[in-house]
């Protein structure tokens, strides 16, 4: 996960997990949910790390969800976007992508 933070933060504001004051506007946050593994006879051959990325905008037109998609694709990972929200109580657009990587 510490390679996908690092390169999240060069595409806007990303934390680990959760802000402790997240900032008003263009925000994000990934974190770990849990894991895949790969049976092979009676052992574990293979884990791979899945996880969310989530990214809180006020703006349509941010830039960051295509770049987030871009990144995903080229460290190659595999990941869909699960869901785009209206958030009223913030008035926050929240994209929200699961991954697995590793």
């Amino acid at each position: 996960m510490n390679e996908l933070l690092t390169e999240l933060q060069k595409l806007g504001s990303f934390a680990a997990y959760a802000w402790s004051h997240a900032p008003a506007d263009n925000y994000g946050v990934i974190a770990i949910d849990g894991q895949n593994a790969l049976r092979a006879g009676d052992v574990t051959a293979e884990k791979v790390p899945e996880g969310t990325i989530d990214w809180f905008t006020r703006s349509p037109a941010s830039t960051v969800p295509g770049e987030v998609e871009s990144l995903l694709d080229r460290l190659g990972a595999s990941w869909y976007l699960n869901s785009v929200q209206y958030e009223s109580d913030t008035g926050l657009l929240h994209y929200e992508w699961v991954w697995q990587y590793g």
